[in-house]
């Protein structure tokens, strides 16, 4: 009977989205998280990736949500610069996690040029997290 409350999840705005996972689960915290942002080389550095992540702060601070969480590998210095320069701090930190690379396919073995594939390989990862900011006048 407690999941027929999900139905209320994108009418929850005012109130915010605690105290529907409180009731839904009492044991447990709500929190976002973000994944996967990964931005094409040549977009970067153009704040793609500081917009998306001001976004998802916002979204917290609207739905009642404590903060914001992401990934990123351990070797990525450029990025973890950025979430550092925006308030995010290592919460977590796990050695032996996979991470998912693009590898092209050598050329005598594809017949497209453009053809990929993706591998994991053995990688660091980093749980950073922010507490989300509580906004006024939230519509």
């Amino acid at each position: 009977a407690r999941w027929e409350r999900l139905s209320e999840l994108y009418v929850t705005r005012q109130r915010g989205l605690r105290p529907l996972v409180s009731e839904l689960l009492p044991a447990c915290t709500a929190a976002a998280l973000l994944t996967d942002l990964a931005v094409s080389p040549a977009w970067r550095r153009r704040g793609v990736a500081r917009h998306l992540c001001g976004h998802g702060e916002r979204l917290c601070s609207d739905w009642g949500l404590p903060g914001l969480a992401l990934k990123v590998e351990e070797a990525n210095g450029a990025a973890r610069r950025l979430y550092g320069g925006l308030g995010y701090e290592e919460v977590f930190r796990r050695d032996d996690e996979m991470a998912t690379r693009v590898a092209r396919l050598p050329a005598a073995t594809r017949a497209d040029t453009a053809r990929t594939l993706l591998r994991n390989v053995p990688s660091s990862v980093l749980t950073l997290a922010k507490r989300a900011e509580e906004r006024k006048n939230v519509r």
